[in-house]
């Protein structure tokens, strides 16, 4: 997928969050027969606090490309790759929260890489 597709896709952007990141997103406990309500209420919160599409720099095999995350109110998700989006702030991104491109994983967006992508989303706020 394109930025220009997501910044036409209204319902994509209408679900775009800056405040989440894969290592917020994660969901806090997994729904099992021992779980107890309180357990499965906080659950079932932290899904839809969770829920929403943000962005994300992916590193595997050492190669490092944005992608984004869409994640629905049942925690279910799904990534996408961002293609042809070249900027030196996905590395930048990377190293800045302890990372490295050798260190296979997601990566959260830094504040100078937000900035770029809302600029080309149109998003100047």
């Amino acid at each position: 997928m394109k930025l220009e597709e997501i910044k036409n896709n209204k319902e994509i952007m209408a679900q775009l969050r800056w405040d989440l990141n894969p290592q917020s997103a994660v969901l806090p406990v997994e729904k099992n027969e021992e779980s107890s309500q309180a357990e499965l209420d906080h659950l079932n919160e932290s899904m839809v606090d969770n829920a929403g599409a943000y962005f994300y720099v992916d590193v595997w095999n050492r190669s490092v490309r944005l992608a984004l995350m869409i994640q629905d109110v049942w925690g279910y998700g799904r990534s996408v790759f961002i293609e042809k989006f070249d900027s030196p702030l996905l590395e930048e991104s990377i190293y800045e929260c302890g990372g490295a491109v050798n260190i296979s994983g997601g990566y959260p967006i830094n504040g100078d890489l937000e900035v770029e992508l809302k600029k080309k989303l149109g998003l100047n706020n």
